[in-house]
C-alpha cells in the first residue's frame, strides 16, 4: 500500500485521468484495481469513468474521493432496442463524453476497448491528453469480431493505435501480436495481468457460504464455475458432462457443479439446474464477497473454448481468483493457461471438447484434488495486484 505521502504527492499526470468503457460499470474490476493504484500511488489526483446508464443506476456515482463513475444518459435511451438503435445509442454516447469534458482538463484518457479509441485520439489531438490503449482482449480476434466487423475493426485499430502513448494487454502472447501486427516499439506494449487483491479473497469468516446457498453436502466433489455464462465458455459441454456425471451409480462421492455469474445462458443453466440434481446455479455475486463463496469448492473451472484468437491467448482472471482461494483448476490447453498450469502445477490441463472434459470429470477423485492442492499451498506468496500494479506503476515513469 502506499505511503500517506505518496497519496498526497502532487500528480504525476496534471489533469483529470478519463476511463472510458462501454458497459454500465457494475462489476469492472480490473479498471476498479487500476484506478485505485493510480490515484493511491499519486500517479494522477482524480479518476472518472465514463459509462453507460442503465435505469436503476445512478448517473453518478463515487468510488471514493478520488473516483468516481459518470454514467451518461442518452436521448436514444427511450427508443425500442434494436441493432441500429444500440448503434445509435453508442454514438450519441461518445460524442456526449467529449462534450461533457470538452472544458476539463484531462491529462490522460484510457480507453478500454476499441470502439472508445476514437475519442481518446480526440481528446490528444485537441486537448493534449495522455492517450493510454487499455484493452482487455485482442480486440479484433475477439469472439464477436465476425464478418464485415472484422476487417473494418482492425482497419480501425491500425490507424489509430500509432496515436497511442502506450498499450496495455493482459497476457504476453497478446502483447507479441500487438508489436508484430502494428509494427510498435517493444517499450511500448506493456503486460498488466488481472489478478486479483490477494487479501480480498481470503475472508476470515464463514467459507460454507457456497455449500449452504446451492445444499451440496460436505462430503461432495463441489466444482465451481465463476464468471460471465456465455458461448465460449465451455458452459454447454460442463452442463453435459456434469449430467452424465450424477446419471452414474458409480460415482462416490457425487460431484457436484455450480455455475455462479450472469450471461446469456443463465437461462439455460437454470433449466439444467431444475433437471439435474448436482447441477445448481449461483447468481453472481458483489466483487468483494467472491472468494467468500469460492473457497468453499474444490476445484475451478476455466473452460475456454478456442472459437477465435483472444480466447485462444486469453489469460482470465478466475483462474487466479480459483488458486489464491486454494483451489486447483481444470483449464482449457490453451496458449496461456496451458503455460500457467504447468508454471505452477496447480490442476489439470483438459482439451476443450466435451469427451475429454466428460472423461477427466469422470476419472478425478478426491485423492487427486487433494493431491493438487498441495501444490496450490506452493503458490507464489508474492502473486496479488499487490505486486501486479507495480508493472501498471512502470508504464507512468
Amino acid at each position: 500500500m502506499p505511503t500517506a505521502q505518496a497519496r498526497d504527492a502532487v500528480p504525476k499526470i496534471d489533469g483529470l485521468n478519463l476511463h472510458i468503457y462501454q458497459s454500465t460499470f457494475e462489476n469492472e474490476s480490473r479498471i476498479l484495481k487500476e484506478t485505485r493504484t493510480l490515484v493511491d500511488h499519486g500517479v494522477v489526483g482524480e479518476c472518472v469513468v465514463a459509462s453507460l446508464w442503465r435505469k436503476g443506476l445512478p448517473e453518478i456515482e463515487s468510488i471514493d474521493a478520488k473516483r468516481q463513475v459518470h454514467r451518461l444518459r442518452t436521448l436514444a435511451d427511450r427508443l425500442p432496442q434494436s441493432t441500429p438503435t444500440k448503434a445509435i445509442r453508442f454514438a450519441e454516447w461518445l460524442v456526449r463524453i467529449m462534450l461533457r469534458w470538452a472544458r476539463a482538463r484531462v491529462g490522460m484518457v484510457n480507453c478500454h476497448s476499441l470502439l472508445t479509441l476514437p475519442v481518446g485520439v480526440l481528446f490528444k489531438l485537441f486537448k493534449g491528453s495522455r492517450l493510454v490503449y487499455d484493452t482487455h482482449e485482442l480486440e479484433t480476434e475477439a469472439w464477436g469480431m465476425r464478418g464485415i466487423r472484422k476487417p473494418l475493426g482492425k482497419a480501425l485499430e491500425r490507424a489509430l493505435i500509432r496515436w497511442a502513448d502506450d498499450v496495455i494487454v493482459v497476457s504476453e502472447s497478446i502483447a507479441t501480436w500487438y508489436r508484430e501486427a502494428y509494427s510498435i516499439p517493444p517499450a511500448r506494449v506493456h503486460v498488466v495481468r488481472n489478478i486479483p487483491y490477494r487479501e480480498a479473497l481470503h475472508p476470515a469468516g464463514d467459507t460454507d457460504l457456497l455449500r449452504r446457498a446451492t445444499g451440496v453436502g460436505p462430503d461432495d466433489l463441489l466444482f465451481l464455475y465463476q464468471g460471465v455464462l456465455n458461448p465460449g465458455r465451455g458452459i454447454e459441454m460442463l452442463l453435459e458432462a456434469f449430467a452424465a456425471a450424477g446419471a452414474s451409480a458409480l460415482a462416490e462421492p457425487t460431484k457436484h457443479i455450480v455455475l455462479m455469474g450472469y450471461g446469456a445462458l443463465a437461462g439455460l443453466v437454470k433449466d439444467h439446474a431444475e433437471r439435474s440434481p448436482n447441477i445448481h446455479f449461483q447468481p453472481a455475486v458483489p466483487p468483494e464477497e467472491v472468494g467468500a463463496y469460492t473457497v468453499g469448492a474444490d476445484v475451478g473451472l476455466a473452460i475456454i473454448e478456442p472459437v477465435c484468437l483472444s480466447y485462444e491467448y486469453c489469460l482470465p482472471n478466475k483462474l487466479y481468483e480459483y488458486v489464491l482461494c486454494g483451489l486447483p483448476v481444470i483449464a482449457s490447453d490453451l496458449t496461456e493457461m496451458r503455460r500457467f498450469i504447468d508454471e505452477h502445477e496447480c490442476g489439470w490441463r483438459v482439451a476443450p471438447n466435451l469427451e475429454a472434459v466428460s472423461a477427466l470429470i469422470a476419472d478425478i477423485t478426491l485423492e487427486d484434488v487433494e493431491a493438487k492442492r498441495t501444490a496450490v499451498r506452493r503458490f507464489p506468496e508474492d502473486l496479488g495486484w499487490h505486486t501486479e500494479e507495480q508493472r501498471l506503476l512502470e508504464v507512468y515513469p
